[in-house]
């Protein structure tokens, strides 16, 4: 999945770089870009949790959330000197040669790490994105609903 989405931020910042032209088609790459790129951190958080004990997660967090913070302070320079070099294009042509790179690196990290294995996969879970208090409340509310409705 982040091999994927890296590739896909990677080929939306290249169009982007290339089109030059404002319009609608330069607003819907630029809302595929968004969606792709603004999820690349949580996808890399739960890949690392995925892959962590639960003694190890708190330095890991830290770790990423450092690299994170790092990134946010370079990425800007960097972003300024391509548009320095490159004029106006040379931002999403900075974005899409960091996307191909990492795309890259994933590439060699797969090829060299196997797999968890079997034994410490299992299935995906929805999860409901309410608390168990608001899932009851709806679920009361759902009740009092349908008796009123009889009534």
């Amino acid at each position: 999945m982040i091999l994927g989405v890296f590739a896909g931020t990677a080929a939306v910042a290249l169009a982007i770089a290339l089109l030059g032209a404002p319009g609608t088609l330069l607003l819907l790459l630029g809302a595929l870009f968004g969606g792709l790129s603004f999820a690349l951190y949580p996808l890399c958080v739960a890949h690392a949790n995925d892959r962590l004990t639960a003694a190890e997660r708190v330095g890991a967090g830290a770790g990423l959330v450092l690299v994170y913070s790092a990134g946010a302070a370079a990425g800007p320079l960097a972003g300024a000197a391509s548009m320095s070099a490159l004029g106006s294009a040379g931002l999403f042509l900075f974005i899409a040669a960091s996307a191909a790179a990492a795309v890259a690196f994933v590439v060699w990290r797969v090829s060299v790490r196997p797999p968890p294995p079997a034994d410490r996969q299992q299935a995906y879970q929805a999860m409901p994105r309410t608390t168990p208090i608001s899932a009851g409340l709806a679920a009361q509310a759902g009740e009092n609903e349908s008796l009123s409705r009889h009534a």
